[in-house]
C-alpha cells in the first residue's frame, strides 16, 4: 500500500500545525482517493466525515491503478520538496523540520501543499530511485533549474549551462539530477559527457576520445536515462569488457543484455528483445553481419524487422580504433576480426540520422581518418578530446636480461626478503603469449615463501581458461580486499577495463607503446630517415619494421616503428606519447607523480628533458668479441673435470655470450658487473668463471683502437 503525507505547514508562530492551505486550481494535478491512517491525528478536534481529511498526518492512497503515473504526476508537479529529494539520497526519507530550510525555500511553492506530499515508507529504495527519476524526467525547466541549483550547488556546470537553449538545458539539467540521485550524490555529470549525450540527443554524430576510467560510460547512460523508451546498441569487443558494461548499467537501472556467440536461442528471449524489454544491448561486432556463413538473430532483427529498428535510436562503438587495428587488413597481415571492418553494412541498415557515437583512448590520426570512413560519420560531428596523459603516471623502459623466457627479469616484484606482513603492490603484466602468462606466474609464486605458495596471490589470465575461474579471479584481483597481488595477463584484458588500486604495470616484451621491459633486439634496430613520421593524417606509424609482413614472420619483422622509435626515444616519453596520439591539451606534460619517466637527474620538473639512451656496444665489435668468447668457452669445457656429462652451454649459454658481446664496456667494469649482467645467482659461477670472462673482454677491448 502506497502512502502519502501532509507537508509540515506551519502557522505565523511556528508553534503547531496549520489547516486549510489554499491549493490553486492549476497546481491540481490528479484526484485520488485517500483513507486516513488513524495512528496519525493531528488535533484534539472530533473527526467526522467532513474533517477527516483536515485531521491526520497522514493517508493511503486507494483505489488508484496507475500510481507510478501518480508519482512521476506529483513531483513533477513541485508536490515534494527540495528536501524529499536531498533526504533520499543522504539520509532515510522522512518529512523535514520547517525551521531547517531557509526562508527562501521555505516560502516558495515546493512547500505549498497541492494536494499530498510523498512520503515512501512501504517502497524499496528501488522503487523511490524509480519514483524521483521519472519526476525529473518530467519536470520543466524553472523547476529543474532551482532544484539543481539548491542541490547541487557549485559541483553545477552553471557556465556551460548559460550557453544552452532551453530545451538543452532542460535535458542537461534532468541528466545533472538524475545522475546525482542514481550516485546518492556521488557523481555530477561533467561537461563534456553532458556535450557528448546532448549531440546524441540532437542525432548528431560525435567522437569521444578519452582514456579508461575518465568517464565515457555516462556518455552512453545518460540518453537512455533521458529517453527511456528508446533502445541503444553498444558494440563492444570483448565477453568480460560487455560483462562489466552490464553491471555498470544495471547500477542506473538500465535494462541492459550482453549478445555475443553465447547468448542462447530462445525464441522468447529474442521476442523480448525485438519488443523492446531491453533498452541497451551490448553486442559483439560479429553479431551484426554475416559471420562464418551465419546470419545471427540480431542482424536478422535488425534486416527483417522494421519496427525493431525503428526503435534504435543511438548506435555506440566502444573501442572503436578496433575498426582500423583488428578489422582490416594491414601490410600483408589479414584482418583478426573481419566484423569490424564491415560495420559500415551495418550503418546503412538503420533510418537516417541514427546518431553514432565513437569512443575509444587510442586514436592516433591515423586511426581517427579511417574509423570516421568507415562508420560514415557526417561533417557535423562533435569531436570531444580528454588528454590522454595519466599525471599520476611514471613511464620507464629497462631493457631486459637475455630473453623473455627468462623471468629473472621480473625478481624485483618478490624481494628474496618477503615475508608477510610486507605487502606487495597490485601489479598487472602483461605478455605477448598465452604460455608465458601461466609460465611467468609460476615462477614468481616459487619465490614466496612456501607457506603462503598456491594461495592465489599470484595468478594468470587468458582466454582459454574457464569463466568461472576468469570471473573469480577477475573480481579477486579488482577487489580492495582481495588476495590476488600479482596478474599475469594476455594484452586482451586490458581493454577498456578500470581496476581500482593498480600500483605498478608491465609490458613484457616490445608489444605496443607503453612499455617497461624491452627486448634488447629492439634498441639494436636501425631506424633511418624513411621510418620516420610523416604529417599525412592516413600515413601508418605502426606499420611493421620490415615493411610488408608474411604469415612466418618474425616478432621482429611485426613490430611497429612507432613501438620501436619509444623504445629508442632520446626524448621525454610522456611527450612521445603525447605527440603519437595528437594529444595538443594544455597538460599533456603535466605530471604529478614523483617523476616523469625513466630520464636521469630528472626531478619535479614539466618541461619535456632528454632521455639517456641505452648504449650498446658498437656493431662492428660484436661479432668479433662474440667470436672470442666462444673460443674461451671451448676452451674452458675442454679443461671441465666434468665436460662427459656437463655440455658448453652449462658454462654459459648462447643467449648469454650475445648479450656479453653486445654491451657496451662501459657497463662491464668488473666480474661482479658480468653475474649482474646475466643474472648468475649462483656464487660457484661467478668465483669460477667471471673473471675469465672479465679478462676476454678486457684484452679485447685493450686491442681495439674504436673504443
Amino acid at each position: 500500500m502506497y502512502r502519502v503525507q501532509r507537508p509540515p505547514l506551519l502557522d505565523s508562530k511556528e508553534c503547531h500545525p496549520a489547516f486549510g492551505a489554499v491549493v490553486p486550481f492549476t497546481n491540481v494535478m490528479h484526484a485520488i482517493e485517500l483513507i486516513p491512517v488513524f495512528d496519525t491525528q493531528l488535533s484534539e478536534t472530533e473527526v467526522t466525515s467532513e474533517s477527516c481529511l483536515d485531521a491526520y498526518q497522514q493517508y493511503y492512497v486507494n483505489s488508484f491503478t496507475d500510481k507510478e503515473t501518480f508519482h512521476r504526476l506529483v513531483i513533477a508537479s513541485e508536490i515534494s520538496t527540495i528536501e524529499d529529494i536531498r533526504g533520499h539520497v543522504v539520509r532515510p526519507v522522512t518529512s523535514p523540520p520547517m525551521k531547517s530550510l531557509s526562508p527562501t525555500t521555505r516560502n516558495s511553492p515546493w512547500c505549498s501543499m497541492l494536494s499530498a506530499q510523498v512520503l515512501i515508507t512501504h517502497q524499496s529504495m528501488d522503487a523511490a530511485t524509480a519514483t524521483l527519476v521519472k519526476g525529473i524526467q518530467g519536470a520543466v525547466l524553472d523547476l529543474l533549474e532551482r532544484t539543481a541549483s539548491d542541490l547541487i550547488q557549485n559541483r553545477l556546470p552553471t557556465e556551460y549551462l548559460a550557453t544552452l537553449s532551453d530545451n538543452a538545458k532542460v535535458d542537461a539539467l534532468r541528466a545533472c539530477l538524475i545522475i546525482w540521485v542514481l550516485t546518492r550524490g556521488a557523481v555530477v555529470p561533467r561537461v563534456f559527457q553532458l556535450q557528448a549525450s546532448l549531440a546524441m540527443l540532437q542525432q548528431r554524430d560525435s567522437i569521444i576520445m578519452a582514456g579508461t576510467g575518465s568517464g565515457k560510460m555516462l556518455c552512453l547512460l545518460i540518453p537512455m536515462l533521458l529517453r527511456p523508451g528508446s533502445i541503444s546498441i553498444t558494440i563492444s569487443p570483448l565477453k568480460r569488457l560487455q560483462t562489466s558494461q552490464v553491471l555498470e548499467c544495471q547500477k542506473y537501472a538500465i535494462s541492459t543484455i550482453a549478445i555475443n556467440e553465447d547468448t542462447p536461442d530462445d525464441p522468447k528471449l529474442w521476442e523480448s528483445i525485438r519488443a523492446g524489454h531491453y533498452q541497451h544491448l551490448i553486442v559483439s561486432p560479429e553479431q551484426l553481419g554475416m559471420c562464418n556463413g551465419h546470419l545471427p538473430q540480431l542482424a536478422r532483427s535488425i534486416r527483417q524487422d522494421r519496427s525493431f529498428t525503428r526503435k534504435i535510436h543511438c548506435v555506440h562503438v566502444d573501442e572503436a580504433h578496433n575498426i582500423y587495428t583488428a578489422g582490416l587488413a594491414h601490410h600483408g597481415e589479414e584482418a583478426f576480426r573481419p566484423a569490424y571492418g564491415k560495420l559500415g553494412q551495418f550503418c546503412i541498415l538503420h533510418p537516417k540520422g541514427t546518431p553514432f557515437q565513437v569512443l575509444s583512448a587510442t586514436l592516433p590520426p591515423h586511426i581517427l581518418a579511417v574509423v570516421k570512413k568507415e562508420l560514415m560519420v557526417t561533417p557535423s560531428y562533435l569531436e570531444l578530446r580528454l588528454s590522454t596523459n595519466r599525471p599520476n603516471i611514471t613511464y620507464a623502459t629497462t631493457p631486459l636480461v637475455s630473453s623473455l623466457r627468462n623471468f629473472r627479469n621480473l625478481d624485483f616484484l618478490i624481494p628474496p626478503i618477503f615475508h608477510p606482513p610486507m605487502a606487495i603492490p597490485k601489479t598487472l603484466v602483461f605478455h605477448d603469449c598465452k604460455q608465458d602468462t601461466a609460465d611467468a606466474a609460476t615462477y614468481l609464486d616459487e619465490r614466496l615463501p612456501q607457506n603462503i605458495r598456491n594461495h592465489g596471490i599470484v595468478k594468470h589470465y587468458h582466454s582459454d581458461m574457464s569463466a568461472e575461474y576468469l570471473q573469480k579471479t577477475f573480481e579477486d584481483f579488482s577487489s580492495d580486499d582481495g588476495r590476488c597481488r600479482i596478474l599475469h595477463a594476455t594484452a586482451g584484458a586490458s581493454t577498456g577495463l578500470d581496476i581500482r588500486g593498480v600500483l605498478v604495470v608491465i609490458q613484457y616484451g616490445l608489444n605496443g607503446l607503453y612499455l617497461a621491459m624491452i627486448e634488447p633486439w629492439a634498441l639494436e634496430s636501425s631506424l633511418g630517415e624513411d621510418d620516420q613520421d610523416t604529417d599525412s593524417p592516413t600515413d601508418d606509424p605502426d606499420r611493421p619494421w620490415a615493411g610488408t609482413v608474411k604469415k612466418n614472420s618474425s616478432k621482429q619483422d611485426r613490430t611497429g616503428l612507432a613501438a620501436l622509435q619509444f623504445a629508442q626515444s632520446e626524448a621525454c616519453l610522456r611527450q612521445f606519447l603525447g605527440e603519437y596520439l595528437d594529444d595538443q591539451s594544455p597538460g599533456v606534460s603535466l605530471y604529478t607523480a614523483p617523476w616523469c619517466c625513466d630520464v636521469e637527474d630528472e626531478v619535479a620538473s614539466t618541461n619535456p628533458a632528454k632521455r639517456k639512451r641505452n648504449q650498446l656496444r658498437a656493431m662492428v665489435e660484436r661479432q668479433p668479441l662474440l667470436d672470442k668468447l666462444i673460443a674461451w668457452r671451448k676452451r674452458a669445457h675442454a679443461e671441465d673435470p666434468h665436460k662427459s656429462v656437463r655440455p658448453a652451454q652449462w658454462l654459459i649459454n648462447d643467449d648469454g655470450l650475445e648479450l656479453v658481446s653486445k654491451t657496451h664496456p662501459a657497463n662491464i667494469q668488473s666480474p661482479l658487473d658480468l653475474v649482474t649482467l646475466l643474472g648468475e645467482d649462483s656464487e660457484a659461477w661467478g668465483a669460477r668463471y667471471a673473471a675469465d670472462v672479465f679478462a676476454v673482454i678486457s684484452q679485447f677491448n685493450r686491442e681495439n683502437s674504436t673504443l
